[in-house]
């Protein structure tokens, strides 16, 4: 269990670091809704969530817990 969770800890970093580089408008809250909309889409796709995090609702939109 604890490796698993380790895994995910590096993947959602990686992918925040990735993403970070590739948007124009660099912030966290950019970055975090990127990480629903490639969720999101993954789930209609593939059945499953990228990072297996949970979203909150929040006033400017949802935030994954975790990340």
């Amino acid at each position: 269990m604890e490796s698993i969770m380790k895994e995910n800890t590096i993947r959602i970093l990686e992918a925040f670091a990735y993403i970070s580089e590739h948007i124009s408008k660099k912030n966290m809250y950019n970055v975090l809704k990127v990480f629903y909309l490639a969720d999101k889409l993954h789930m209609e796709r593939y059945g499953r969530f990228i990072f297996n995090d949970e979203y909150s609702a929040m006033p400017k939109g949802p935030v994954p817990s975790r990340a």
